[in-house]
């Protein structure tokens, strides 16, 4: 409580003309992201652009990225002489040294990790490791571990086939709406997997960030910046997959059992440990009415082209 106080002191305190500021709410939470200098969050403010402003009146995490100790910010006149931030989360120091080139990935990480903190011990919503991305009416939940495909799929999805996009880090299932919430963040993209978009899409540029958490440098899409492709706020889902990357692999999708399914979702849960009957009544009620499939695959356009062949299967039947 304390720590929210002085939270909401800091934040009166921060001048306007000096700070930069980026506002955010989703599921009841507001995220205030202030900075010393306002250049700090050029890049690092298309990262979340895509959500509604939340009410400053009832900030629950102010998150300020400072240059230097204040006594000595005066003598810095340009952030490039600054290498490293240090990042306050309610006014409390918790990273003191960050590379200045790391900052965007990073500041992606925290705010992911302070929702699905904020996430445990309610039994409304359910976050799963997975993109979402919706075409009509229907939905398509893409799950899997880290590197499997979900980002770069949902990317190939919105550019060549008029997707819109929900999330490609966390779907938030609510249980009361049986819907999808969007966490419409910017689809981040490893270095490689862009280098693949851009030999096919070569009007393709952004900022490339370092990481060492990915061990290659990572860029960030927001995808509005497609004309075609738009941000919804829910959707109901109605086909699950699960993509599996692997160099020259052949393309090949089959069906998978609901029981195996269930298993797979439980693994890439934020929110829960072990499988007690309350994860399985949430995850049967999501998998609920829908179509599950296994893709494996090397060519993300390919792959792209076979799940929107599904889509338009469900949607003729």
């Amino acid at each position: 409580m304390q720590a929210l106080l002085n939270c909401k002191r800091s934040l009166r305190a921060t001048p306007s003309s000096s700070a930069s500021l980026l506002n955010l709410g989703f599921l009841g939470l507001t995220f205030c992201v202030t900075a010393s200098q306002a250049r700090f969050l050029k890049d690092v403010s298309q990262l979340m652009r895509g959500f509604r402003r939340g009410p400053l009146t009832h900030v629950t995490y102010l998150i300020e990225i400072r240059g230097a100790p204040a006594s000595s910010l005066k003598t810095v006149k340009n952030h490039k002489h600054i290498r490293t931030v240090q990042i306050r989360i309610n006014s409390r120091i918790r990273y003191r040294h960050v590379p200045i080139n790391e900052l965007g990935p990073f500041l992606e990480w925290i705010i992911n990790s302070l929702v699905v903190r904020a996430s445990w011990g309610q039994d409304r919503y359910c976050l799963i490791h997975a993109a979402v991305v919706v075409k009509g009416r229907k939905g398509i939940l893409i799950s899997g571990m880290s590197g499997s495909g979900k980002s770069s799929l949902s990317l190939a999805l919105l550019y060549r086939h008029g997707y819109q996009y929900l999330t490609d880090e966390i779907a938030c299932w609510d249980t009361k709406t049986k819907k999808i919430v969007a966490y419409p963040k910017a689809i981040m993209l490893k270095e490689r997997g862009f280098l693949r978009f851009q030999q096919t899409y070569p009007q393709l540029h952004t900022h490339m960030w370092d990481s060492k958490r990915f061990s290659q440098k990572v860029c960030f899409f927001m995808p509005t910046q497609k004309a075609s492709s738009r941000v919804r706020k829910t959707a109901n889902i109605n086909l699950v997959i699960f993509p599996r990357y692997r160099e020259r692999e052949n393309l090949r999708i089959s069906s998978l059992p609901k029981a195996q399914a269930l298993l797979s979702l439980q693994k890439e849960r934020f929110d829960s440990i072990g499988f007690g009957q309350g994860d399985f009544d949430t995850l049967s009620g999501l998998l609920s009415g829908t179509s599950v499939s296994r893709i494996l695959y090397h060519n993300v356009f390919e792959a792209a082209d076979m799940i929107d062949n599904l889509v338009e299967q469900r949607r003729a039947s």
